[in-house]
């Protein structure tokens, strides 16, 4: 769960970044922010208007429905999580030729899957891993592969080898642009300064922490997670 809520606040703040935002990723984030507001899910009727859409891409019908699969999963309706993100991950394995991004963010949806479906961890790791691989394989400055890898070390237990790659993978997503393509996905930086910043913290190393956590905020400012860890400093 502690997984979900830190995924539900990076998306949420995902919109607010230094590059151009994709209308899609804007939209998406604004009606998310809605659902809340309402209590309904207001993704819905954007997914359909998004598939029929020729202007947009099973990318961001994908990317709503991971969304709308926070959305339930903060409600407490776990079943409706799992429709929606099992629904994204075959939407985006029906991508015949994926590009860098397409990788990415099956990597990220399987890799979020986990919280809704722990006994199936170490194979939905080896999944996200290998789609991670490919994208950085098609584009190797893909910052969303880099946050993916990275976060996936830091949940990954320290007696499965988790938390050795944290600082590497992170620090390389945060060296690395928004955008890779005018007009495509921008989001993710954000939650590599966190995690980056979390990581730093939690192994002791109390200055580096700070350091990387200020710098996410000289970049986003309103991000909440930036913030409520620069109080626990």
């Amino acid at each position: 769960m502690k997984r979900t809520t830190l995924l539900l606040f990076s998306l949420l703040l995902s919109f607010v970044a230094l590059a151009q935002v994709n209308s899609n990723q804007q939209k998406i984030a604004s009606v998310f922010q809605q659902s809340f507001v309402t209590g309904q899910d207001e993704l819905e009727p954007l997914i359909q208007e998004l598939k029929e859409s020729p202007s947009s891409s099973t990318y961001w019908t994908a990317y709503a429905q991971l969304y709308q699969s926070i959305f339930y999963m903060q409600m407490g309706k776990k079943d409706q999580a799992g429709a929606s993100v099992e629904k994204a991950i075959d939407l985006l394995q029906t991508i015949d030729v994926k590009d860098s991004e397409d990788h990415a963010l099956l990597g990220y949806v399987l890799g979020y899957s986990i919280a809704l479906d722990p006994s199936g961890a170490a194979r939905l790791s080896a999944k996200a891993a290998s789609e991670y691989k490919e994208a950085l394989a098609i584009n190797p400055d893909n910052l969303r592969a880099y946050l993916g890898k990275g976060e996936s070390d830091y949940y990954m237990p320290a007696a499965f080898g988790g938390g050795e790659k944290v600082e590497e993978y992170l620090l390389k997503a945060i060296s690395l642009k928004d955008q890779i393509v005018e007009n495509g996905p921008s989001w993710g930086k954000n939650q590599a300064y966190y995690l980056l910043s979390s990581f730093y913290k939690r192994e002791g190393q109390t200055d580096k922490a700070k350091l990387y956590c200020m710098q996410g905020l000289n970049n986003y400012p309103q991000d909440p997670q930036l913030n409520q860890l620069k109080k626990s400093f």
